[in-house]
């Protein structure tokens, strides 16, 4: 368990700002979402508000979360116990400040002063891996709730404390059969399926494992009001793939093309409900993720899809199977150092080098291994909390946007604790993974296309373009190094790019990397733009 303290100067109170969607509240205590005790008992809506209000202290409080399996957020605003939390997936972030109260939002912008300034550290973490590192945002003194952590505010300080985290000690590894592994599958989705109470299942189908995993137990289960939904360029092997599977488990399936203006408009890059949206995902710390927006959009306008779907993406089956190890050549036996370069070259995407952001991730590898942490979990648990919860992630809060619910059933608490203790073996080439999704599930659906593993050559020429991407033009790393745009982003960034120029942030439109680093860049000049905007509107407020 990790603690940090940080002490308050002024008066114990608290200001609550949710204005997000789906919350429940009885005055003292404010949830929204949902979770499962260890018993199997379900707790949503007022049930849930219940569960978390019967927290009376923080033992209480750690005991409850400990135990609670599922996607929440709360508040507790009692007299005399304060307190906030996030689940670790982290789709409902929460955002604070501290000052003469405890102001608490789960929309940062509401936490914006006229004094509000740019966090320098933050922003070289942003500009290192697209995305602030747990706890931040991209403005000093606006902090949020780290992925799996509650705060507790006494009245002189606000305790931040870890109640569960990816990590297991060296020599504390359990092995898990294929039988097992299904157990726990079958018990992951059903606990989704219950969650969900009936309502139609609506998964982002690409030619990947996760997501045809998804669909395929949706079969197994029974399930028929399932809609599946293709992103990208028409034609692609992805599209192929994930039309094949719909047909084959006879579920409807829509490909959205967004190079067409029958999805995309022409116009989009003006539209004032886009400006929300990105303001909205992109929450002071998070590059901008838009190629699934319209697609949403288009079968939300045209009710294609339920006003009470349930939105099931495959996030993040591939990373607990052990996908970033093989990438970084990660082991159990791999050295602090190895562990920090892996992730500055091979996680980062962008080449971007800091020393201080080199020193924060060395130092949080450190510390757990200090405690005997394994360091294949150690490095996964750094990517768990600092890159998929605050990044890939947060592209679910899409869902959201547009008022649906959403499900991660491969962040299911029973089968992280599953794939997290597992023998570096079993996580070696996704071994466990991709047999079991192979024997298990696929072949028994018609659905099995084999997989191509890039053998060490492969992976070791990728690690070396990673290492010279800092040196090469950015031009020519994009077109020869590492361009990928099965998703059209090329399209969807042009507008970005020409704004980025006319503001003079690039020189040309050979100045990126890629087109998620365009994201990145036009949302930090977002950010800037309303700091500004801010403190000018503070200025003629005080009469400036």
């Amino acid at each position: 368990m990790c603690v940090k303290v940080v002490y308050l100067q002024g008066v114990y109170t608290m200001d609550l700002k949710l204005t997000g969607y789906n919350w429940f509240s009885d005055g003292c205590v404010s949830a929204r979402g949902y979770c499962f005790d260890s018993y199997g008992n379900l707790y949503a809506g007022n049930k849930l508000l219940e569960y978390f209000a019967s927290a009376s202290d923080e033992t209480s409080l750690h005991d409850l979360l400990t135990d609670a399996n599922g996607i929440f957020a709360f508040v507790i605003n009692k007299p005399d116990f304060k307190a906030i939390a996030i689940d670790g997936s982290r789709i409902y972030p929460l955002f604070y400040r501290l000052g003469d109260e405890v102001s608490v939002a789960d929309n940062p912008f509401d936490l914006i002063a006229g004094s509000s300034v740019l966090d320098k550290q933050a922003v070289d973490e942003y500009l290192c891996s697209g995305a602030v590192f747990a706890g931040k945002t991209l403005v000093s003194e606006i902090l949020q709730v780290k992925p799996s952590h509650y705060v507790v505010f006494d009245g002189v300080s606000a305790h931040e404390t870890e109640y569960w985290n990816y990590c297991t000690k060296a020599g504390e590894e359990m092995d898990c059969s294929l039988e097992q592994l299904d157990c726990v599958f079958e018990k992951v989705f059903r606990r989704m399926l219950e969650s969900a109470k009936g309502r139609q299942i609506v998964v982002p189908l690409s030619g990947g494992y996760d997501s045809r995993l998804i669909v395929c137990w949706q079969k197994r289960l029974g399930v028929e009001n399932v809609v599946c939904y293709t992103v990208g360029r028409p034609k692609s092997q992805e599209c192929h793939i994930a039309e094949i599977v719909a047909k084959r488990l006879g579920y409807r399936h829509y490909f959205i093309d967004n190079t067409s203006t029958e999805f995309v408009p022409s116009y989009f890059y003006n539209d004032a409900d886009f400006q929300k949206y990105c303001h909205f995902v992109g929450a002071l710390g998070n590059f901008l993720w838009v190629f699934e927006y319209f697609a949403v959009k288009w079968l939300k306008d045209n009710a294609i899809i339920d006003d009470n779907a349930v939105f099931v993406p495959g996030h993040s089956a591939d990373f607990i199977a052990g996908s970033h190890l093989r990438k970084a050549l990660v082991t159990q036996d791999s050295s602090v150092g190895y562990l920090t370069s892996a992730i500055m070259n091979d996680s980062f995407e962008y080449g971007c080098m800091s020393s201080y952001v080199h020193s924060k991730v060395k130092s949080y590898f450190l510390a757990n291994e200090r405690i005997g942490v394994s360091a294949h979990t150690n490095y996964m648990s750094f990517i768990m909390q600092n890159r998929l919860a605050h990044q890939i992630n947060n592209s679910a809060r899409l869902y959201e946007f547009f008022g649906y619910d959403v499900r991660l059933p491969f962040w299911d608490k029973e089968l992280l604790n599953l794939f997290k203790a597992l023998p570096y073996k079993r996580l070696e080439n996704c071994n466990l993974y991709v047999e079991y999704v192979s024997k298990c599930v696929f072949s028994k659906f018609g659905v099995d296309f084999g997989r191509n593993v890039p053998d060490r050559k492969a992976i070791l020429r990728q690690r070396l373009k990673n290492r010279l991407k800092p040196f090469l033009p950015k031009s020519f790393v994009r077109k020869f190094v590492m361009f990928h745009d099965d998703i059209c982003e090329r399209e969807l960034t042009a507008p970005m790019v020409t704004e980025l120029i006319d503001a003079g942030v690039y020189a040309d439109d050979r100045h990126f990397l890629s087109y998620n680093e365009v994201m990145r860049d036009w949302y930090l000049e977002m950010v800037k733009r309303k700091l500004v905007a801010s403190w000018r509107a503070a200025t003629v407020l005080l009469g400036g």
